[in-house]
């Protein structure tokens, strides 16, 4: 271009982004003038995203308040563990993109798990129990009592070509994302919830 102005875009004293105008056929067509008008702009701009942000965190915090609150009441109205399991994998599926929910309960005197809660693309995978390996990620949950995240590269799924031994759901389709949190009660972890995409 021939004719180029740019500015920060600042908020505070943190630089949020730029502004830019350019005309590619006509030279020195911006001033001083111009640049003080794209300067009180960028600055408006700067606070109107700012405000956006602020706004959407606001809007996605009273949604999972909502759901926590939602998931609180069921649980504490209805003793059936499928229902209750259902409310949280519902909420759970409004509040986070997902493919694949799990949830993991773990019997510590038998050193089993039991996982009444298997989705899969949209699909209700039956109940699934027995010993807990120790390369699993939810053991990995289960030990430390700490949330687990993993990314995938793409060739890290291409190498999982062959199958995850340990894997639940539609085995022909691994994650890229994996996130395993424990299920804490009375100070002790009881199980995991995962959810994968």
């Amino acid at each position: 271009s021939q004719s180029y102005l740019g500015l920060p875009r600042i908020r505070g004293e943190q630089v949020r982004g730029d502004m830019t105008i350019q005309i590619y056929d006509r030279a020195r067509l911006y001033n001083e003038h111009d640049k003080g008008v794209m300067a009180a702009i960028s600055g408006q701009a700067a606070i109107a995203l700012q405000n956006a942000r602020l706004f959407e965190q606001t809007q996605k915090q009273s949604r999972e308040t909502v759901a926590i609150n939602e998931i609180l009441l069921d649980v504490s109205q209805r003793q059936d563990l499928d229902h209750i399991l259902e409310t949280a994998y519902r909420h759970i599926r409004e509040l986070l993109p997902l493919d694949a929910c799990i949830v993991a309960m773990y019997d510590a005197q038998l050193n089993r798990l039991w996982l009444p809660l298997i989705y899969d693309n949209g699909q209700r995978y039956p109940v699934a129990e027995g010993d807990i390996a120790a390369s699993t990620n939810i053991n990995r949950v289960i030990r430390s009592g700490e949330p687990v995240l993993i990314h995938r590269t793409p060739e890290d799924i291409a190498g999982l070509s062959e199958g995850v031994p340990t894997a639940i759901g539609n085995l022909d389709r691994p994650s890229a994302s994996l996130l395993y949190v424990p299920l804490n009660s009375e100070q002790k972890v009881i199980g995991a919830l995962s959810v994968q995409s």
